[in-house]
């Protein structure tokens, strides 16, 4: 199966209705706390442009907030739909977020930007998270974690825009959760199979079929999968406190390295790991209000206690855009 990705140069049109700023109602979009004012972002700021950026999104109907990082600032919010889930960062510093409502898709935003530069249509429900591949920038995204299995892989073709995206078949899975590129372009998926145990899969570099990948450590429920520099990382968001697994793979077995516990957290699904530090969204957690949600900041990978947290109703994922001169 093949679909055709928006060309960031002809999103320019009421196509994606209410998308962009002044094309159409926005839908509502709450503050995190009412002494916090959300502003969209508009078009790219110069202000921002030499600044390291922390976007964090969030459940339900309230779109993804962007703050300074690691200072944590809020400046503003991203203009979008509503439904926002894990995100991720290519090299230029774009930012792109998946949605699930209405009219869902993978959004594409300038570092510092609050409009939407492209759309790419995902052909199945749910889609949950993504990231890039640091060899060619291809962009993966799965779909989950309660639907059907769903992998898409769309091609970039740098200045021309994205090209044609395929499907790929996650056939040892019954739901599919995140993703994370090696940075060899090897891509790992997490999920579950029918009898709700964890799976992880694996599309190797030049592959069109994902294989299964043997774990050597037990974990309750999928979470995030990412590559922090050395080690496959995978947060197990079962337990509590929730847990970052550091895994290294070797053929068709991923063998536990190391683990990292965020001391206080009840369910971090989708966090990002930057530097020495790992940003923690977590739904579940209070932290200096009476709501929950809660994003914390923690050394990585000694983890322990949380070093910063920013109250944010609905926290669900993060990425970090540094500042594009870096």
């Amino acid at each position: 199966m093949s679909i055709t990705g928006f060309n960031r140069y002809a999103l320019t049109s009421c196509v994606t209705a209410a998308l962009l700023a002044g094309c159409g109602p926005q839908p509502p979009m709450a503050a995190p706390s009412a002494a916090l004012p959300a502003a969209p972002l508009g078009q790219p700021r110069a202000d921002l442009a030499g600044r390291n950026l922390l976007y964090v999104s969030t459940l339900g109907d309230k779109p993804v907030y962007v703050y300074t990082y690691p200072g944590g600032k809020m400046i503003g919010i991203l203009n979008g739909p509503i439904g926002p889930r894990g995100m991720c960062v290519n090299r230029s510093r774009d930012i792109f977020t998946p949605f699930i409502y209405i009219p869902g898709g993978i959004y594409e935003f300038a570092h510092g930007g609050g409009s939407p530069i492209a759309y790419l249509g995902f052909p199945y429900d749910g889609e949950n998270g993504c990231s890039v591949d640091p060899t060619n920038g291809d962009l993966a995204v799965v779909g989950g974690p309660d639907f059907y299995p769903a992998l898409v892989v769309y091609r970039n073709r740098g200045k021309h825009g994205w090209g044609f995206a395929k499907s790929i078949a996650l056939t040892q899975m019954e739901s599919s959760a995140f993703c994370g590129y090696d940075k060899h372009g090897n891509l790992f998926v997490d999920g579950k199979d029918s009898s709700g145990a964890f799976v992880l899969a694996e599309l190797a570099k030049g592959s069109k079929t994902a294989t299964p990948i043997s774990v050597s450590q037990t974990i309750t429920s999928p979470g995030q999968v990412q590559w922090d520099g050395q080690h496959l990382t995978i947060g197990d968001t079962g337990v509590s406190p929730s847990v970052i697994y550091q895994f290294d793979v070797s053929g068709s077995t991923a063998t536990e390295v190391g683990s990292t516990v965020l001391k206080g957290s009840t369910m971090v699904e989708q966090f990002w790991i930057q530097g020495g530090n790992v940003i923690a969204p977590d739904s579940g957690r209070s932290c200096g209000g009476t709501q929950k949600g809660c994003v914390a900041i923690y050394r990585y990978p000694a983890g322990g206690s949380a070093v910063k947290t920013i109250e944010l109703t609905g926290a669900f994922g993060a990425t970090v855009s540094l500042e594009p001169s870096r």
